[in-house]
């Protein structure tokens, strides 16, 4: 088994298309790290204030509307005024009517209806006495707040982050489920799958093809992270993160301005709470991706070409991304707590995303994680062990083998 996986290692990371895929990686990180000047090069008015065109009389009362500098000017229509810039006319004391080239977009119309709206409400006051004014102030500014009991034990920032970083290694892994069941297929269609079970029995070439599979995802994983400390260091060599940090935060990503990466990560205040139940998370994940790898090559051993493992392979690929999308959907408090979400945490292949959900947003006890962990892994153990049979009878099915090997395989 040893020389089994250090061949199909050595076969998968040396080669060209994992060299080319690992430059690609490095090229996608950088890009993504400096993400603020690709971004601005490509679209340098991506912050600037919303320009709106007004006439003289509008604009002689634009303090009325209260505007923000950094996210709106308000220009008269004598200054340089063009098709494709919006225009605001009041025609009546309950119209407006703004004109634009193109339909305004959701952040145009919501900073335009704020607008207009802090007019009319200048005007409303402008007419009461005192007395009616702070009655009228206190009625439409009010304070709400929210007392939640079954709060979480990370705050919301850091559950987004921890969620992007899940996503990303979700995704990285799926792109990875599949190379081990092309492996076998590969094996079958070039007749080197019967000179290895003359060697080795089917079920250690099975258990073999489990460890290369994760082994596979692990090295991938390191290469990956490998790169995003490169780009890391690189970056704080460059500006310790400042321009890439004010990005994030003009972006609305971050909730406040950061000067640079160390002040990120005081920030986010890791602890040692949230790096374990990212552990946890990540465990959840790979045992959800090993049970998807076992079923994928108990399959493959029933296809014969190239071609039918690609069709196979496809359904595979939509009901990963229907699992994704269903978590997303029920990736709030009800759900996850009392819900389909609490439900589908224990049951296996399932786990891999809904209870990474789960231990985000809420609390989850010891015996919870310990009883989706026990089924993640007796479902592994059960499909190692009721798979094993259907894998041999693919194996004998679509191969013309001599009988010698397939005593081989039957020991």
């Amino acid at each position: 088994m040893k020389h089994l996986i250090k061949f199909s290692l050595k076969r998968r990371f040396n080669n060209k298309a994992i060299i080319v895929l690992n430059i690609l990686m490095l090229i996608i990180v950088g890009l993504l790290m400096f993400a603020d000047k690709v971004i601005l090069y490509l679209q340098p008015g991506l912050f600037n204030p919303l320009t709106v065109y007004v006439d003289s009389s509008l604009y002689q009362d634009k303090e009325m509307f209260k505007i923000d500098e950094t996210e709106v000017r308000i220009r008269t229509l004598n200054d340089s005024f063009k098709d494709e810039d919006i225009q605001i006319n009041k025609e009546t004391d309950n119209v407006w009517h703004v004109r634009s080239k193109y339909p305004l977009t959701s952040k145009e119309t919501t900073v335009i209806y704020g607008m207009i709206q802090n007019y009319n409400h200048y005007l409303l006051l402008n007419g009461l006495n005192y007395k009616d004014v702070g009655l009228i102030n206190d009625t439409l500014n009010f304070e709400m707040v929210n007392d939640v009991s079954a709060d979480s034990k990370i705050d919301v920032t850091k559950q987004n982050i921890i969620f992007m970083i899940i996503t990303s290694i979700y995704f990285m892994m799926l792109s990875y489920s599949s190379v081990i069941a092309n492996e076998v297929v590969y094996e079958k269609t070039s007749k080197i799958l019967e000179l290895i079970l003359t060697s080795v029995s089917a079920k250690t070439h099975f258990i073999s093809k489990m460890l290369i599979g994760w082994l596979t995802i692990m090295i991938q994983t390191m290469i990956t992270g490998l790169i995003i400390v490169f780009w890391f260091w690189i970056r704080s060599l460059y500006d310790s993160g400042f321009n890439l940090l004010m990005f994030l935060y003009n972006l609305k990503i971050i909730p406040v301005e950061l000067m640079n990466f160390k002040e990120l990560f005081s920030f986010l205040n890791i602890d040692l709470n949230v790096i374990g139940l990212f552990m946890v998370a990540l465990l959840f994940l790979v045992l959800g991706i090993l049970l998807l790898q076992m079923i994928m090559v108990i399959i493959s051993s029933f296809v014969s070409s190239i071609e039918e493992s690609s069709n196979v392979q496809a359904p595979c690929y939509l009901i990963l991304l229907v699992v994704y999308y269903f978590a997303l959907w029920a990736n709030d408090p009800y759900q996850m707590s009392e819900g389909v979400g609490r439900i589908m945490s224990f049951v296996p292949f399932f786990s891999m995303l809904f209870m990474p959900c789960r231990l985000l947003i809420q609390s989850v006890t010891a015996y919870e994680i310990m009883i989706a962990l026990l089924c993640a892994i007796l479902a592994i153990f059960f499909i190692m062990d009721f798979g094993l049979i259907f894998y041999k009878q693919g194996i004998l099915d679509n191969h013309k083998m001599s009988k010698r090997i397939k005593k081989k395989i039957a020991i």
